[in-house]
């Protein structure tokens, strides 16, 4: 055997002899042999999928798998050793915008110095676009239902993470989108409000009253309507305290996010007494405009007079009309269902699948796809 073994051996390199017995060459360390390894190996030696992710990155070699007590070390705690690998996007993102505002020269100490310095200007207006999008703070969690911070950053979290349910959608018959209600929709009658106590303030010096309406122009179209109404009443209260104590700004920066979580309150506070005023059904039935989601625009008296003959009309359209509805839009789609999940339901199920599509398209013209697939497939 050890004869047969030299003949094998003998025209060899080292580097060959390596593979051919399964020693490492002297030099080679445990780390370089198990870097050109395939994947089979490396996950035998490093135990799941993630780790061998880490090592082959380059981020970490594998003594750092280990503590000093030999044990090995979990997933979590490996990537806390890495700098910056595999961070979520959001992270990213913040880190990011967390490093322009610490960029952001906003050195004004009162209103003027805003007022005739145009880069200034500027910056500050980066600053809260900055604020409302990218940094996530107080002034991002505006457009999200709550009068108090800590509900809306909640209800901000729910939003994100989760669609909405039936009872959460109102169809808008204006827009003929169904809106979340968990979302401030815009209201232009709070930005109005908020100009006008601009144009009323007895503190504010005709220059700053007109700064503050050019500004919150600057922002359409890069900001909500319900955001900029924040950023009016943030400038308006701000300018309006310096004109009135001479106090000068110590930190521009400090003084605007002091503020402005008060003022993202009050635009809230004025919606909602908007939203529980329109709630009161008697009292929107009573208003010349209003128009029902449903029926179009109704009266008290309408309704009266033809309470029976539209109960009729859609019992009649969802006994006769939705049906055939239903059955043309299965010869439609019902050859693209992939076969494996055709064979899991039964034809029941497909038929009352293809019921709600039908009450779903009947409706709105144009419903949002998103909350339309949700509805059809819950």
């Amino acid at each position: 055997m050890a004869q047969v073994r030299r003949t094998n051996i003998k025209n060899l390199s080292d580097k060959e002899i390596a593979f051919y017995d399964g020693q490492t060459p002297m030099r080679e360390s445990y780390n370089d042999w198990l870097a050109r390894q395939p994947e089979e190996v490396q996950i035998r030696h490093l135990g799941d999928y993630q780790k061998v992710e880490l090592f082959r990155s380059g981020n970490l070699t594998v003594d750092q798998f280990t503590n000093p007590e030999g044990n090995s070390l979990g997933i979590r705690e490996l990537r806390a050793l890495t700098s910056g690998y595999d961070l979520p996007g959001d992270t990213k993102k913040f880190a990011a915008a967390k490093q322009k505002l610490d960029a952001m020269q906003l050195w004004a100490t009162n209103p003027d110095d805003i007022i005739n310095n145009k880069e200034l200007k500027k910056t500050l207006l980066d600053y809260y676009l900055l604020q409302a999008g990218e940094l996530d703070g107080t002034l991002s969690i505006t457009n999200y239902r709550g009068a108090l911070l800590g509900t809306k950053k909640s209800m901000k979290q729910r939003v994100l993470t989760s669609p909405p349910n039936d009872d959460q959608l109102k169809f808008n018959p204006v827009t003929g989108r169904y809106e979340d209600i968990r979302l401030y929709q815009p209201n232009p009658a709070v930005l109005s409000n908020n100009l006008r106590l601009v144009d009323e303030s007895s503190k504010l010096l005709d220059r700053d009253k007109q700064f503050i309406r050019e500004f919150v122009d600057s922002l359409d179209q890069k900001m909500s309507v319900n955001e900029r109404a924040v950023v009016t009443d943030n400038l308006r209260i701000i300018f309006g305290r310096y004109r009135d104590n001479k106090e000068a700004w110590g930190n521009f920066k400090a003084v605007v996010q002091s503020q402005i979580k008060f003022d993202v309150m009050n635009v809230s506070d004025y919606i909602e007494t908007q939203l529980r005023r329109d709630q009161d059904v008697l009292k929107r039935l009573l208003q010349d405009n209003y128009v029902d989601p449903i029926l179009g625009p109704v009266q008290l008296d309408e309704l009266h007079d033809n309470f029976i003959k539209n109960i009729s009309a859609k019992n009649s359209w969802e006994d006769f009309v939705a049906p055939k509805i239903a059955n043309e839009l299965r010869n439609v789609f019902d050859y693209k269902i992939p076969l494996l999940i055709k064979q899991r339901v039964s034809d029941g199920e497909l038929q009352q699948f293809y019921l709600r599509f039908a009450h779903r398209l009947s409706l709105a013209d144009s419903p949002d796809r998103d909350q339309f697939v949700v509805g059809i497939v819950s």
